[in-house]
């Protein structure tokens, strides 16, 4: 408390009180911080595991009408949700190819193939380099560490611009990622859009069935939220696929 040259008297905050206020509202937004993070986890949390489930659902579905399962999701009107990177594998004895697809349609068929190329780790198998790719505005964003998170500029991606920071085994998983796409008619340049789409069935007709498959889920910005569902076992399950040599993408 103080007075004016007026008589009038005055309050101020010391630098103690200050210091208090300041931390108190530190910790007010850090409480806030953290309970935004775990909602917003657990929003992908579930998100993950029920884009599993109604994939699922669409693939028995599939199966009970064409006595086969698909590739990519493709014939079954199915698009993951945002921040959900899908990965299906199946024992197809053949690579099944796509034409007269939709620019998004195109984008879709590389973002499934950058999702089976996921994740990406040292030789070691002791560091994650990138953990699953999705939309993100125009762009595509391949989560990852702070080295090795790479966001790939849009909306026009030309081979040349898809690339990563982890050195041999990053340049390895591109590689495939190209060449996995292109063998299903997949074309560049990329011109994405904001959202997955559904895939159209494949073109070629002339294939041999598929028997099994293991689909599997993954929350794009937390390299720990990993589910999956097989064809002998439609629970979702934590953790990723199981080891299987029949299983491949495409």
């Amino acid at each position: 408390m103080g007075t004016t040259n007026t008589g009038r008297t005055y309050s101020a905050f010391t630098i103690v009180e200050l210091m208090l206020i300041i931390a108190t509202v530190a910790i007010l937004a850090g409480i806030g911080i953290l309970g935004y993070n775990g909602w917003q986890k657990r929003s992908i949390d579930s998100a993950v595991r029920s884009d599993l489930a109604q994939a699922a659902s669409g693939l028995k579905s599939h199966q009970n009408f064409n006595g086969d399962y698909p590739p990519n999701l493709a014939g079954i009107n199915f698009a993951a949700s945002d921040k959900v990177g899908l990965i299906l594998r199946t024992n197809a004895p053949q690579i099944r190819t796509y034409d007269n697809m939709t620019p998004s349609q195109n984008a879709q068929l590389f973002l499934n193939t950058c999702n089976a190329n996921m994740p990406i780790m040292s030789a070691d198998g002791l560091t994650t380099y990138n953990t699953a790719c999705t939309f993100a505005g125009n762009n595509i964003h391949i989560s990852g560490q702070v080295s090795s998170n790479v966001v790939l500029q849009g909306p026009t991606i030309d081979i040349n611009e898809v690339a990563l920071t982890c050195g041999s085994t990053c340049d390895a998983a591109v590689s495939a990622m190209k060449s996995q796409f292109m063998a299903q008619n997949g074309t560049f340049p990329l011109d994405v859009p904001k959202n997955q789409v559904a895939l159209p069935p494949p073109t070629l007709t002339t294939y041999s069935t598929a028997t099994k498959y293991c689909l599997e889920g993954r929350g794009v910005t937390y390299a720990d939220i990993v589910y999956h569902i097989t064809s002998a076992n439609t629970a979702v399950t934590p953790g990723a696929c199981p080891s299987d040599p029949e299983l491949h993408y495409p």
